[in-house]
């Protein structure tokens, strides 16, 4: 008997610890063991959408996380026969009172919209009304729900490029809108995935998001620039002394007992490395005049302890430098000519999209 077999086995186990356990198994297998689990997963997804109408939270975020993990290896092909299913489900979960499972079917919703692309267009618009109820929400329990939100929709407009870049056309949705509305609230989740959520419009509209950028633009670099996230601990006994003689300043350092770093904050920090890029490269030519102000920002933290932020931040380079090389060289391959030379001015006409 296969590991598969046993697995699916247990979701018919009355006990809902082992069901909830065969459901984060099958997550594991969909990561880990590609792409020799992709031989099972027409037995293995039937599996999880019966998890799905179990009655204990537990199991349904289990199956949540398994499906979504599944969704994220599969192309369009792969997806297609269950999607609709997957939608169905998903439709319900997001009308649950439950906040986390509701978080999960944006995730969800959002990993097999990117799976199927153009494909998920049949589900467009509804699911894009959904998103922007909750991108209206602003209790602080609720902006975790409003973050998988703007990403889901984010991912969706970009799936689907026709019907995206007509969603966003004046922004007559509120899309945007609401977007920039929720970089202001105190959340570094709702910013971190609101910069995805930006990232990926950068992909979709190209030169036309230079209208946000007088909003965009100090927002990211701010975000960037943060250091609200690490907290010094100091060792009090050192700072009683402290006053007794001596250059306190000097000796700070030495204080130090230890240093705490919110994880949220970072991820807000690498999120907005990765949309500056986007939106560089989007804008090309007419991003020349921001791009003196960004690369001293992104500079301070070009050797930043943490990977993600490191990472995030060689991609950007990446970009600004390819907006500096084509503006710099313009003249030069113009002469020679190139007929890709293009150069957008900041005093260009107002991009077609979008109005914030």
């Amino acid at each position: 008997m296969s590991l598969p077999t046993i697995v699916l086995g247990s979701l018919q186990d009355s006990d809902r610890e082992v069901k909830s356990a065969a459901c984060w198994a099958m997550t594991q297998f969909a990561e880990f063991l590609q792409p020799e689990i992709g031989e099972h997963y027409e037995a293995m997804l039937p599996g999880i959408f019966l998890a799905l109408q179990e009655p204990e939270t537990m199991v349904k975020r289990n199956a949540m996380h398994a499906l979504d993990a599944f969704c994220e290896n599969f192309g369009s092909d792969e997806l297609m026969p269950y999607l609709e299913t997957l939608m169905a489900k998903m439709g319900e979960l997001l009308q649950a009172p439950n906040l986390e499972l509701r978080e999960l079917a944006f995730s969800v919703i959002a990993t097999a919209a990117g799976a199927a692309g153009e494909a998920f267009g049949a589900y467009f618009a509804p699911t894009l009304q959904h998103c922007l109820h909750c991108m209206q929400l602003q209790a602080d329990e609720e902006l975790s729900l409003r973050a998988r939100a703007t990403e889901c929709g984010g991912v969706i407009v970009a799936s689907c490029p026709e019907l995206g870049r007509e969603f966003l056309r004046e922004d007559q949705h509120g899309f945007v809108r609401l977007a920039l509305a929720g970089l202001q609230l105190d959340s570094n989740e709702l910013r971190e995935y609101t910069y995805g959520a930006f990232a990926n419009m950068c992909l979709l509209l190209g030169q036309d998001i230079a209208a946000l950028a007088p909003a965009l633009l100090p927002l990211l670099l701010a975000s960037i620039d943060s250091e609200d996230g690490v907290t010094a601990e100091y060792d009090e006994d050192a700072h009683q002394g402290a006053g007794l003689g001596g250059d306190d300043s000097e000796e700070e350092d030495d204080d130090i007992r230890a240093i705490t770093v919110r994880t949220a904050w970072l991820d807000e920090k690498a999120a907005a490395v990765y949309c500056l890029g986007n939106v560089a490269e989007a804008m090309g030519g007419a991003f020349l005049p921001e791009l003196d102000r960004a690369l001293a920002v992104v500079d301070k933290v070009s050797q930043y302890f943490h990977e993600d932020v490191r990472q995030n931040l060689q991609a950007c380079l990446q970009k600004l430098w390819t907006v500096s090389f084509k503006a710099h060289t313009m003249p030069m391959r113009a002469s020679a000519g190139d007929e890709g030379v293009a150069l957008v001015g900041a005093d260009d006409a107002a991009p077609t999209y979008l109005n914030p």
